[in-house]
């Protein structure tokens, strides 16, 4: 799992904010609005791998 996450933090992200986005084998697989749609697609294209899934924020969004 943490390489799926360093992945997704070196990832320019720019055209997935506000979507979910599903890695799996350091490539994006899955990305939607919706979660349940994102998982659903990532389990189909990954199989008995789990993905990585990550909300992309929106750039007024503060994680802390």
């Amino acid at each position: 799992m943490s390489e799926s996450y360093e992945f997704f933090m070196n990832l320019d992200t720019s055209k997935y904010v506000g979507e979910w986005v599903a890695i799996c084998n350091h490539k994006i697989v899955s990305h939607s609005i919706s979660f349940k749609e994102t998982y659903q697609e990532a389990k189909k294209v990954c199989g008995h791998s789990k993905p990585f899934i990550a909300m992309v924020p929106k750039q007024e969004t503060m994680i802390l």
